[in-house]
């Protein structure tokens, strides 16, 4: 065994360290550039377009709309009363219902707005 401490064979010097994290430059001569945080130049930035407010709000107010009729059709209808009783359940069917509620509202949103941008 050796007397050296056990941490000091792990360590990795610094100009190892550097090499392991840069990548190859294209515009120079194989000199390595240090991998930079928010480098979205590779990204196309006009992949989706944007979104308009209406389309934000129409969204948002389709969700809440769907949300609440569903939760009043899960409340009131008699089909569901055994569900309500048991409270893990009737939270997972809640939280199931907000979810579709949002994805159906975002369907028919995109559709929407499909429809009226070809028209337009």
């Amino acid at each position: 065994m050796s007397d050296k401490p056990q941490g000091k064979n792990t360590q990795i010097p610094n100009n190892t360290f550097n090499t392991m994290n840069t990548k190859p430059d294209p515009s120079q001569q194989g000199s390595p550039v240090p991998f930079q945080q928010g480098d979205f130049a590779s990204i196309d930035t006009q992949y989706e377009n944007k979104k308009t407010f209406s389309e934000i709000l129409s969204f948002y107010v389709l969700g809440i709309a769907l949300t609440i009729i569903s939760f009043y059709l899960f409340v009131t209808l008699p089909i569901f009363q055994n569900f309500l009783n048991q409270t893990i359940l009737s939270f997972a069917i809640a939280f199931g219902l907000l979810i579709v509620s949002f994805v159906i509202a975002h369907v028919l949103t995109t559709l929407c707005t499909e429809i009226y941008r070809k028209k337009h």
